[in-house]
């Protein structure tokens, strides 16, 4: 029995033993732990850079608080001078006809009272002094045109170039068209005032319209602004058909058909030199220039042709040109019929022949709708 107990208790021992070891190898993995946590960083973290904008001090943030209200004010400013401006222009678009129409309806009506008024000065001319030179009456009127643009050249009022005999050429139908029809209007104007040849004057705009497409015009009129002109130019027509008489001396109807037809063709033929100069690469001539080289053609044109009627150039000095006036009514049917010729080339060129042929027309057309009403 005493040996069974001895040997029970001998497992206490080993197991003590067993815990002590235990104890003592956490108290050294305790200690290890807290020398390897005591022991100072090698690399220790890097410190945050300062900066290179560091943040203004309080004074510096009063000084350019009024910088920024400044700024903020200027760029309002800006955004309302570019609103407006945005707002200037779209009206501007919208109101940008309105010059046009304003120019046109001015134009006319220049034209319309010089043209009046150069008939009147015409027959009463013509009539009281008894003077027949027509042809040189239209030469004088060139030459009277020659002179101002000379004039106004050597003031240096207005700038032309040379006259070229290439243009010269190219102008040569328009000018001789035109010196004619200058003739047989001045004719008209005296012997055959009103009936048929002023009937037939009311075609030009659609006699225009021809020419511009059969000398293949870029500016010519579309089908429906030809319609609209085609019924304008017809019913004041037939209301003058109704209330005038139509009978007329065989001369009086060659007369019209041919004065009709040689405006528009000069008209026309002029547009169309117009445009090829716009194609020139160098020296392109302005509309003054073609105006100036039609009229120096044209008295050309009309001097040879006082040069072979019976007369010739005699006639000039026919009237009483020791009466002042004379001389007045003298200046003003040469200064009307040329400032009448200058108006017609400039709208041909810078708008269309059509556009020429109701300027010249359009007194005519609104008369007999006027005696309508």
């Amino acid at each position: 029995m005493t040996e069974s107990h001895t040997d029970a208790a001998q497992p206490a021992p080993l197991c003590r033993r067993h815990s002590i070891a235990r104890g003592k190898h956490q108290q050294q993995i305790r200690s290890t732990t807290t020398a390897v946590t005591a022991t100072p960083d090698i690399n220790p973290p890097a410190r945050p850079l300062p900066s290179l904008s560091a943040p203004p001090q309080p004074a510096e943030a009063a000084a350019r608080q009024p910088e920024t209200e400044e700024s903020f004010a200027s760029e309002h400013c800006l955004a309302v001078v570019l609103e407006d401006t945005v707002l200037g222009r779209s009206q501007l678009k919208a109101l940008a006809p309105t010059p046009r129409y304003g120019a046109a309806l001015l134009a006319v009506v220049l034209y319309s009272v010089g043209k009046t008024l150069y008939s009147f000065l015409t027959r009463l001319f013509v009539t009281q002094y008894h003077y027949r030179g027509l042809v040189q009456l239209a030469f004088a009127q060139m030459l009277l045109t020659l002179l101002a643009a000379v004039a106004l050249q050597t003031l240096g009022a207005v700038s032309l170039q040379p006259f070229s005999l290439r243009r010269g050429e190219q102008l040569l139908v328009p000018a001789v068209g035109s010196g004619v029809q200058a003739v047989l209007g001045l004719w008209a104007e005296v012997n055959a005032p009103g009936g048929l040849f002023s009937l037939t004057q009311l075609l030009l705009p659609l006699a225009c319209v021809g020419c511009s497409h059969a000398l293949a015009l870029t500016r010519t009129p579309s089908q429906h602004c030809t319609a609209l002109l085609a019924g304008w130019t017809l019913v004041p027509l037939l209301i003058t058909v109704l209330q005038v008489s139509l009978w007329a001396e065989p001369l009086v109807v060659l007369y019209s058909a041919l004065s009709v037809l040689l405006h528009s063709l000069s008209l026309g033929w002029l547009a169309k030199v117009g445009e090829q100069q716009q194609c020139e690469p160098d020296g392109r001539a302005s509309a003054l220039d073609l105006h100036f080289t039609l009229c120096v053609d044209s008295s050309l044109a009309l001097g040879l042709l006082c040069l072979l009627l019976p007369g010739g150039l005699s006639e000039l000095g026919q009237g009483s040109w020791h009466s002042l006036l004379f001389l007045g009514y003298l200046l003003g049917v040469l200064a009307l019929g040329a400032l009448q010729s200058l108006l017609l080339s400039l709208v041909a060129l810078c708008c269309s022949p059509v556009a020429a042929g109701v300027l010249h027309t359009a007194l005519d057309l609104t008369l007999p709708l006027r005696s309508l009403l």
